[in-house]
């Protein structure tokens, strides 16, 4: 059994009543993963809950005290967060998309940005800080924004547009990258590590001096990517590369085992004097 088997009222009603008893069945039952879709916890003392992994999308929570609760991986898509207090929320992750705030939702700055980043991308003109680890910013454009230096580790970019951007020292180690488009971007000296970029979109990109080890790079394109410097050391999925005809290696360039030879027959040209 992976939880209690509690319908949506008894949910709503114990924690309106008694949230720590709600916290004591996620310890009972750790694989449990509520769904409160369309719940009223408006104006409710939700102080500490852990809502991990918890859809909450439509939900009520205008007015409702969130201060210290855990919202990682959490799903709060069109909820109403007007109002809503948010202090020291545990963030990680959290879907945001289509969400209600306002000026007296209390929030921090860059959970505030990630909501504008979705909901109101025209009224974003710069961010607000170089840190957007652990944040959802799925399927975002980041056209016109300055990016050079951006920390996206491990969050989920899945979907971004950063084609021709300056995302020189950016870092997206661990996050989720999926059919992200990196065309002609500037990618000098970013740090890819580890990142899942399955059908990702490097075409014309500049990674020399880029790191890419250990990553998974099945389906993605690198169809004239300058990768001179570039270390690729451990990566997963290259022999399910979509296209690298005129992607550029030199001798400082790193790669796995058998990937010069296989990636040569594809039209990849290496400089190794």
């Amino acid at each position: 059994m992976n939880g209690p088997g509690y319908k949506l009222e008894k949910m709503v009603a114990l924690l309106r009543k008694d949230s720590e008893q709600f916290d004591l069945q996620r310890r009972r039952f750790p694989d449990w993963k509520p769904q409160l879709d369309g719940a009223d916890l408006s104006g409710a003392d939700l102080d500490g809950v852990d809502f991990s992994e918890t859809r909450l999308r439509r939900v009520n929570l205008a007015d409702a005290m969130l201060g210290g609760a855990n919202l990682g991986r959490a799903d709060l898509e069109d909820a109403d967060l007007r109002g809503t207090r948010l202090h020291g929320v545990r963030w990680l992750n959290t879907n945001l998309r289509g969400s209600l705030i306002d000026e007296r939702t209390k929030i921090n700055a860059t959970q505030r940005c990630v909501w504008m980043l979705h909901n109101a991308r025209d009224q974003v003109a710069a961010l607000p800080s170089r840190s957007l680890r652990e944040c959802d910013l799925g399927g975002v454009s980041f056209g016109g924004l300055a990016m050079e230096g951006v920390d996206f580790s491990y969050g989920i970019v899945r979907g971004c547009q950063f084609a021709a951007l300056s995302l020189v020292g950016s870092r997206f180690e661990m996050s989720n990258a999926t059919d992200a488009d990196f065309r002609g971007a500037d990618l000098r000296r970013a740090c890819l590590d580890s990142g899942s970029y399955h059908s990702a979109d490097f075409s014309g990109a500049d990674l020399r001096g880029a790191k890419l080890m250990y990553a998974f790079i099945a389906r993605a394109r690198f169809q004239e990517a300058d990768l001179r410097g570039t270390d690729l050391s451990g990566v997963k999925g290259w022999q399910g590369l979509k296209e690298v005809t005129g992607a550029r290696f030199d001798g400082t360039s790193r790669y796995p085992e058998g990937f010069k030879e296989w990636a040569e027959a594809r039209g990849a040209l290496f400089d190794l004097t």
